[in-house]
């Protein structure tokens, strides 16, 4: 779990404590079903989707972070015969969305006179412009079914993060995302929460839950 916590301090914080570091709104949906939970989760791990091959370099890198979270809750990773349920992992960027936005900036001009004739200077009005800016729609799914002969059968639990940003770029992003669904893990949300920003001491406070 150490390997976890490191990666995320490193990833996620930024030099200055209190600075932003997420400033769109992240919205969590997490849906449980816990009277259907077994003793231990012994699950093996796969993408969501079908023909991803078990080397693909991405899900690697992101799967370790799902592992290393879903280990500080408890979960167990095993072969898949000993396995008494799956965890699917999906993620993805969308194409970009086009949004405006409107902004003004001062007009200066001579407001009047001074009493020796010179003209003084001020705002006079402003102008407005709008600019095109590239929205994407990020997203991380993790979904647990239990096992049974092998075939994925009942919903355990499943939990979703979607955000909408500048960036798409998930090496930045999927760090954020897994903390923000960390909590939701096996829970309800009972409605969509959302989170409207990251700072560093939410994260902060973040990592001490994990690291209980």
């Amino acid at each position: 779990m150490k390997t976890f916590f490191t990666f995320l301090l490193l990833a996620v914080l930024p030099l200055f404590s209190g600075c932003v570091l997420f400033q769109e709104d992240a919205k969590i949906s997490a849906f449980a079903a816990p009277e259907k939970f077994p003793t231990q989760f012994l699950y093996t791990l796969e993408s969501e989707k079908s023909g991803v091959p078990a080397d693909d370099l991405e899900f690697l890198k992101y799967a370790k972070i799902v592992d290393e979270m879903l280990a500080a809750k408890n979960f167990r990773r095993v072969p898949d015969n000993s396995a008494n349920c799956v965890v699917t992992l999906g993620f993805g960027v969308s194409d970009p969305a086009t949004a405006y936005s409107s902004s003004s900036v001062p007009v200066y001009g001579t407001v009047g006179y001074s009493r020796g004739g010179r003209p003084v200077s001020g705002v006079v009005g402003y102008s407005s412009y709008t600019t095109p800016e590239r929205i994407f729609t990020r997203w991380l799914a993790l979904e647990c079914r239990v096992l049974k002969d092998g075939v994925p059968a009942e919903q355990l639990w499943k939990t979703q993060a979607v955000s909408y940003g500048f960036s798409e770029d998930m090496h930045e992003i999927f760090p954020l995302l897994a903390l923000a669904t960390f909590p939701w893990i096996g829970a309800n949300t009972n409605g969509q929460k959302t989170i409207s920003e990251f700072t560093s001491s939410a994260l902060e406070k973040l990592r001490k839950q994990m690291k209980h």
